[in-house]
């Protein structure tokens, strides 16, 4: 393990996480949106 392959491997997960945070905040929104729908209803 050289120190390139684990720039590599943290560059990777850092990605994973980024998009499992945009994932998250997106359904988080729709959830919002959803909520006030219904007690607007």
């Amino acid at each position: 393990m050289g120190a390139e392959s684990i720039k590599n491997e943290i560059s990777n997960s850092s990605v994973a996480v980024m998009k499992l945070l945009e994932i998250v905040s997106f359904l988080n929104d729709r959830e919002c949106q959803y909520l006030a729908e219904r007690d607007a209803a």
